[in-house]
């Protein structure tokens, strides 16, 4: 894990434990090593730091491109281990970014509907989540994320925090884009099932 990461992870941790009450748990569901896509409901901005937080291996993921414009927000984002994607298009390049995530054996976060539902439910899965695990054989955390769409709303109310990540699912035999949005609504199910377990802590 490189330095600037940890240290990030360090100071994230406490700052969001102590103002938002933020916590973890199945954090053991994550496998130490391989290839691994985390997928999560999406709820606001915050979610990718958020997953960061809760995983103890370095996590991936997809942002938007435009925040690549800001100099200085790239290089932030970067840090974190971003990396661009044009939004409302098929890109090439993100899926072979993402591919080389994978066959290094790290961590890939992706939301499956691939846009915010501030409702924490995952509707309507897109395809490219199942495509990635079945190609590049990965194993996929589905993970739950609970908090509100502002922090500021959150610190005033005191609302919490909360990352629950649940067993992994093995990638299954797919050779079409049926066969791909089958197994990403599978996964957007397991996704789901979390949620009541979320609410029982």
């Amino acid at each position: 894990m490189k330095f600037y990461y940890r240290l990030s992870l360090v100071i994230l941790r406490a700052v969001t434990k102590v103002a938002w009450g933020f916590r973890t748990t199945g954090m053991d569901f994550i496998p130490a090593s391989g290839p691994v896509i985390i997928a999560s409901n999406h709820i606001s901005n915050w979610d990718s730091i958020l997953i960061g937080l809760g995983c103890r291996r370095e996590v991936y993921f997809m942002a938007k491109e435009e925040l690549f414009g800001n100099p200085l927000l790239a290089v932030v984002v970067g840090a974190l281990n971003a990396f661009p994607i044009r939004r409302g298009e098929l890109d090439p390049r993100a899926l072979r970014t993402a591919g080389q995530v994978l066959d290094d054996d790290k961590v890939l976060l992706m939301f499956p509907t691939g846009t915010r539902d501030k409702s924490g439910e995952v509707r309507d899965p897109k395809s490219g989540v199942g495509f990635l695990a079945c190609r590049h054989e990965a194993q996929v955390v589905p993970a739950h994320i609970t908090c509100p769409d502002s922090l500021v709303r959150a610190l005033i109310k005191r609302t919490g925090m909360k990352v629950t990540f649940g067993p992994p699912i093995a990638a299954s035999k797919a050779n079409s884009s049926n066969d791909y949005r089958a197994f990403s609504q599978r996964i957007a199910d397991e996704i789901g099932r979390l949620k009541p377990e979320v609410n029982r802590r």
